[in-house]
């Protein structure tokens, strides 16, 4: 994960630039700006292997996925600074299949469960705030979640 210094502020401004995903060539980077409007988030879309004990995490940064989000960045978002103010190694966490928890739990009709959304979770917090408000308060909703039942793991 990257954070880069906005130079041309009006164009990243949190209602003219909104949560992102790129796909360019060989490479795939999502990213957000952030909201004290200083900064844009960025990280690279590659999946770098599972980790079995989260305290065993290596935090150490690759310099060659370091470049390549860098050059991206530059290629490709001008109003950016070319280099990042912060980097770190982080964790995402998903279910077996990928694709999140949403639905009425199986076995408790008054339980609502949203999960393993992992990072997805805040880009797509304000479609699936919908969705469990109207499983709450109807106990059903329009969008089609059937596939991202919690019932299809047990």
């Amino acid at each position: 994960m990257t954070w880069y210094p906005i130079l041309t502020e009006k164009k990243f401004d949190i209602d003219q630039f909104p949560t992102f995903i790129r796909m360019s060539r060989d490479i795939t980077f999502f990213g957000a700006p952030t909201l004290d409007g200083s900064m844009v988030k960025v990280a690279l879309g590659t999946f770098y292997g599972q980790v079995d004990d989260a305290s065993a995490l290596d935090r150490s940064v690759d310099v060659q996925s370091l470049q390549k989000v860098n050059c991206a960045v530059s290629e490709l978002m001008s109003g950016l600074h070319p280099a990042p103010s912060r980097v770190s190694a982080y964790m995402d966490a998903y279910t077996p299949d990928n694709d999140a928890i949403v639905g009425i739990h199986p076995q408790f009709n008054n339980t609502v469960v949203l999960g393993g959304f992992s990072g997805h979770g805040f880009k797509m917090a304000p479609i699936f705030g919908q969705i469990a408000a109207d499983l709450a308060t109807a106990g059903k909703t329009d969008y089609p979640i059937d596939h991202l039942s919690l019932a299809r793991f047990l």
